[in-house]
């Protein structure tokens, strides 16, 4: 796939989605960006726990595992990662 070549090519995954908090919003209730990435963040890692149960798939792609375990030895356990974590990585 392109975006794995990207990706070992750059170490940056491009993002689906974007999620934005409107500066009005922030200013008054700084706290507040902070919060609404641990809202989604939070729900990701819960995904990627549920991929990782082996004993009971949530999905049932022929190939999940293996696709998992790929994703794993490119990305990381953080394979969603976020734009703060993949700031990090560098």
């Amino acid at each position: 796939m392109v975006e794995k070549g990207y990706y070992a090519k750059t170490g940056v995954f491009l993002i689906m989605h974007v999620i934005g908090v409107r500066r009005e919003l922030v200013e008054p209730n700084p706290w507040l960006a902070a919060r609404v990435l641990e809202a989604f963040t939070e729900p990701k890692t819960l995904a990627f726990a549920n991929l990782c149960e082996l004993a009971a798939l949530k999905a049932t792609p022929p190939w999940l595992v293996a696709e998992r375990d790929e994703t794993v030895v490119l990305m990381g356990r953080d394979s969603g990662a976020t734009a703060s974590s993949a700031t990090k990585r560098r």
